[in-house]
């Protein structure tokens, strides 16, 4: 067997570190109580650092920064700095950033969803038909 294939054997369960499964560097950044929010809100306009969080009521500066900063980093915003005074900076959804927003356009049922459903993915609340089910 292949090096590495064994690991991802559902009978041999190991604890994977993120640099070993790049999506879990993503999960874990977009699942902070803000980005999702924040893509959201910069979904088809550009706004200044005082529009989002006039826009996101409850955010403190410091986490905005910092959701801001992450998302550039990770190309999904562009910051274009102003030149006057004082400094302003304009963000927006960079491509990648619309791309991230459809995956995410993908869970928006889900968030609809209350309670969890107790039978699982085979459950007609999920869209799946169970063959054995009238």
């Amino acid at each position: 067997m292949a090096a590495g294939v064994d690991r991802l054997r559902p009978d041999a369960p190991t604890v994977l570190h993120p640099s070993d499964y790049p999506v879990e560097e993503w999960l874990h950044f977009l699942g902070h109580r803000w980005s999702a929010v924040l893509l959201w809100r910069l979904a088809g306009e550009t706004l200044r650092y005082t529009e989002l969080a006039e826009r996101l009521p409850g955010i403190s500066p410091k986490v905005l920064t910092e959701r801001l900063s992450g998302m550039v980093k990770y190309g999904l915003v562009i910051r274009t700095a102003g030149t006057g005074f004082p400094r302003q900076a304009d963000y927006r959804l960079s491509d990648r950033g619309l791309a991230v927003m459809l995956i995410l356009d993908g869970f928006r049922p889900l968030g609809r969803l209350r309670e969890p459903v107790a039978s699982g993915p085979t459950d007609p609340s999920w869209g799946v038909s169970d063959a054995s089910s009238p």
